[in-house]
Order: structure tokens, then C-alpha cells, then sequence
């Protein structure tokens, strides 16, 4: 497992305990991690490894910030 800086990508390898259903439940360590399945490769197993990256995604989160406060305004003036 990498541990991500500010601007890097954090990687990490989880491995497919089993499936419930249409969910996926996947492991690491010892947590469980409660995936759709559909987002797992097709020809998966039980006991397949993925790789899951993960990254802060900042002008998304500036995006979001400012719609948020967009409709608080919106609220407030009493606008529909």
C-alpha cells in the first residue's frame, strides 16, 4: 500500500473475500470494503486481487464547494 503526499495517487490492493448478491466484498488488512458489483472486473474470483487508486480530485471539491454555497445564497434571498 502507498501512502499518498498532497498531489499523489494512494494505491492500494484489496483482495475479494466474496460476493453477497450483487455487492462485492472486498478486503484489505482488516477492513471490509462494500463494492456493486459491477465494478469488479468481469472474470473475477473469489480470492482475486484489485488494485484500487484513489486521489483528491481538488477542482471537484471546488466545484461542489461553490454550488453549495450558491444554493445557501439562493436560500437565504429567498429565491426559487
Amino acid at each position: 500500500m502507498t501512502k499518498p503526499g498532497d498531489d499523489e495517487i494512494s494505491k492500494v490492493e484489496l483482495t475479494l473475500d466474496r460476493f453477497e448478491g450483487d455487492r462485492a466484498i472486498l478486503i484489505v488488512e482488516e477492513s471490509e470494503f462494500i463494492v456493486p458489483k459491477q465494478y469488479l472486473p468481469r472474470n473475477i474470483k473469489e480470492g482475486g486481487v484489485v488494485c484500487l487508486s484513489m486521489a483528491a480530485i481538488e477542482v471537484e471539491r471546488k466545484r461542489r464547494e461553490k454550488a453549495a454555497k450558491d444554493l445557501l445564497n439562493e436560500i437565504l434571498r429567498g429565491n426559487k
